[in-house]
């Protein structure tokens, strides 16, 4: 009972945070009577995320609806690559200033944990799947940085590795509840392969959850 008393409070915080463009107010300062520094989106995404779980978890529609909301505003700001077949979806802005993966991750994420659903969010998803499944490298590693202007690969932290290839792959396990694919279970195995030395090397907590997650989900 503690547990969901908690859930609960958590999402009506959410639901009270919510703003008239779908997003969420990230704070407030009474002192200052100004809202809180620090919004980004990928912090707007993952609190869709943490609302269409609750929804899911506690079958209220009020957060479901609100979930829907903020994922349709944030899908405004993503972009198709190409029309042809198979559409990539990404966030229009660079990765060093909105990580595409780690946002590609989290709207899918937020998606597929709505506790129904529409076609068309479903679609969206399957297209920030593409995205996830391009940036796959031929050791199973995922990339998290766009290259640079000359097409080259760019440098990667240990930082980002701790938590966007791990949310990606935990995305791509999360979506095969309403659009299975066979590559997506492929993809996850493969860089289980890669990841599992690279964290006995680089061991950090960050690194746990998100890859635990992922292959748990499979």
């Amino acid at each position: 009972k503690q547990i969901l008393l908690s859930c609960r409070r958590g999402a009506d915080f959410l639901v009270n945070m919510k703003r008239l463009d779908g997003r969420f107010r990230y704070g407030f300062v009474p002192a200052l009577g100004r809202d809180l520094e620090g919004d980004n989106y990928l912090r707007q995404v993952g609190a869709a995320f943490a609302l269409a779980r609750a929804a899911r978890f506690t079958g209220d529609k009020r957060y479901d609806a609100i979930a829907t909301q903020a994922i349709l505003a944030l899908l405004d700001e993503t972009t198709v690559d190409d029309p042809k077949e198979p559409p990539v979806r990404h966030t229009t802005l660079p990765s060093v200033l909105v990580n595409r993966l780690g946002s590609s991750a989290l709207l899918v994420l937020a998606i597929n944990e709505l506790p129904a659903p529409q076609p068309d969010l479903l679609d969206k998803s399957d297209q920030l799947c593409n995205y996830i499944r391009k940036q796959a490298r031929a050791d199973g590693s995922l990339a998290y940085a766009d290259p640079g202007a000359d097409g080259k690969p760019a440098a990667e932290d240990a930082g980002g590795a701790n938590e966007y290839p791990g949310a990606a792959l935990y995305a791509l396990m999360a979506s095969q509840r309403h659009r299975p694919a066979a590559w997506k279970t492929e993809l996850v195995r493969k860089a289980a392969g890669y990841y599992l030395p690279w964290w006995r090397k680089h061991s950090d907590a960050a690194f746990v959850p998100w890859q635990s997650a992922a292959y748990a989900e499979a």
